[in-house]
């Protein structure tokens, strides 16, 4: 239930409108003051000598509906808060519970827990009462609260997606499947240092999931698993796609093939890899008739302006598909396959054949940017494409990774975490930017999203339409591999609504010529008795 008084997908923080904040307890010293929670800093604290304790806030003018909220634990996570109640008031004496949670847990310093609620009324006063901290009877201390209200849901939207928690991370790394490394000609343990960012493809209504996984001395190879439902894997004991001794070889030793993407074309499958040598990332294309056999085409740009982009730092390659039939497939626009790349910015890329990619220009021939990092937001160091965009009715649907900045992002996320957005672009122009969100729908809050080779990292990549349901599939601290879902209908509602209309609007037609008929009728027999 949101608030129809805000712009779609707009929110705002009224905790910072606060006329008073009180709590129970006594706070510890003039440094951790009550008041610190809603003051929009993350170098400030309240801290209470032991939980159960309350704090409250009242706001300067009026009442508002809050929709979701977010506790920032402090320095000490023992501190943090586990279970509590959030309540809502218009005169501090009757209050109205909004929701509870219970044996949650702050697995880092600072660590942000988003929770949604669903509530359509105003209140002027909003109370939480922490019943237990992480470590029983300890100091109780919050860096931050934030009180969200928050405008109607994009309708051009993925999801919502619900990480799957009970099962997450659905792959992790093994040691018991050593495998004969034809370049370094000795066995390897290939995916024993860490199994993250898979791609992913329908095929036989079963999930098939491309992985990158490492070995300890951090050469990628691609690993490759099936699933009936998407959350439980089989896997093989050897990589499906790595470097060899082939013309590729230059480009993908000692670094490793990385981060595939995957797609249904036509005629084949096509696999967008990232090859690395150890020093520069080059995007790189291989296509397959069954996705078990792979043929490697090449550098995506190597024929490209005469080979100008093919020492360019270049991955993430992200191709344009349309769900048709319940199936993710690669699609034309303008008689043309177009495809997002690269990190830092995002720029785009076209193609007559998904194998060969032109990378799209601008009037000085430089790269055309098609989505760039923006200040003070999750998205603020850099942004990169996850798995492939989505052509809906609504526009095309690219859902991408952005990288917080400490000094230039979002204060209220760690530096350098990797959280994901979604842009809307149009539908005939996918260099065109729409839309794109103010916040992020998926971020690390688990322990194996916050601690891993690469700390506090969510990084989307494989995105999978099963059975009714979108299936995000994403990489966690360059470590694990998780997923989260959404219910998705392949049918616009608009168009089931016009169906409904339609439906009536042909039975009132009916009707009426039912009626005006035995409206003829019954004259017709009042004449006839008449003449008798």
């Amino acid at each position: 239930i949101l608030c129809s008084s805000l712009a779609p997908g707009s929110y705002i923080i009224r905790c910072y409108e606060q006329k008073t904040v009180t709590s129970s307890g006594n706070f510890l010293n003039a440094s951790t003051m009550p008041v610190n929670v809603f003051d929009g800093k993350n170098s400030t604290y309240w801290a209470t000598s032991q939980a159960p304790s309350w704090i409250s806030i009242q706001f300067a003018n009026q009442g508002y509906p809050i929709h979701k909220y977010a506790i920032i634990c402090g320095n000490d996570t023992q501190a943090a808060p586990s279970s509590w109640t959030l309540q809502g008031s218009n005169d501090d004496v009757k209050w109205t519970f909004l929701d509870s949670q219970y044996n949650q847990t702050f697995a880092a310093k600072l660590l942000k827990r988003i929770y949604e609620i669903q509530n359509k009324n105003s209140f002027k006063f909003y109370r939480i009462s922490i019943s237990s901290t992480q470590k029983i009877n300890y100091v109780l201390m919050i860096t931050e609260i934030q009180l969200f209200e928050v405008g109607p849901k994009l309708p051009w939207l993925l999801g919502p997606f619900q990480k799957q928690d009970q099962i997450n991370p659905i792959l992790k790394t093994r040691s018991d499947d050593p495998w004969l490394c034809p370049v370094k000609k000795q066995n390897v343990l290939w995916e024993d240092y860490a199994l993250y960012n898979p791609g992913v493809i329908v095929k036989d209504q079963k999930v098939h999931i491309f992985y990158r996984a490492q070995d300890k001395n951090l050469t990628s190879r691609i690993g490759y698993a099936i699933s009936s439902d998407g959350l439980i894997c089989n896997r093989t004991d050897k990589p499906i796609f790595y470097p060899d001794n082939d013309f590729m070889n230059m480009f993908e030793w000692p670094g490793g093939t990385e981060d595939p993407r995957i797609v249904e074309g036509p005629d084949f499958y096509v696999l967008t890899y990232t090859s690395y040598d150890g020093t520069t990332a080059r995007l790189s294309v291989a296509i397959s008739k069954d996705l078990k056999v792979w043929t490697k085409r090449g550098l995506a740009f190597q024929v490209a302006k005469n080979g100008k982009y093919v020492n360019t730092w270049s991955k993430s390659g992200s191709i344009i598909t349309k769900l048709e039939n319940g199936k993710i497939l690669a699609t034309k626009i303008n008689g043309s396959y177009w495809m997002y790349w690269g990190e830092s910015n995002i720029y785009i890329a076209k193609s007559t054949d998904l194998v060969n990619w032109d990378p799209v220009e601008d009037e000085n021939q430089q790269l055309s940017i098609a989505l760039k990092p923006r200040q003070h937001l999750f998205d603020s160091t850099l942004v990169e494409p996850g798995p492939p965009a989505l052509l809906t009715n609504e526009g095309i649907v690219l859902i991408y990774n952005g990288k917080n900045s400490a000094s230039e992002g979002d204060p209220f996320l760690v530096e350098a975490t990797y959280a994901a957005g979604q842009a809307l672009f149009d539908a005939k122009n996918p260099g065109k930017l729409l839309e794109r969100t103010q916040q992020y729908f998926l971020y690390p809050d688990q322990p194996y999203e916050i601690f891993g080779q690469v700390n506090q990292v969510c990084f989307v990549e494989g995105l999978a339409y099963i059975k009714n349901k979108l299936m995000l599939y994403y990489g966690t601290a360059d470590s694990l591999l998780a997923v989260a879902v959404s219910n998705y209908s392949q049918f616009n509602p608009w168009i089931i609504i016009g169906i409904v209309f339609g439906v009536i609007a042909i039975t009132a037609i009916i009707i009426v010529i039912w009626l005006t008929n035995k409206r003829k009728k019954a004259v017709e027999t009042e004449k006839l008795m008449e003449n008798e």
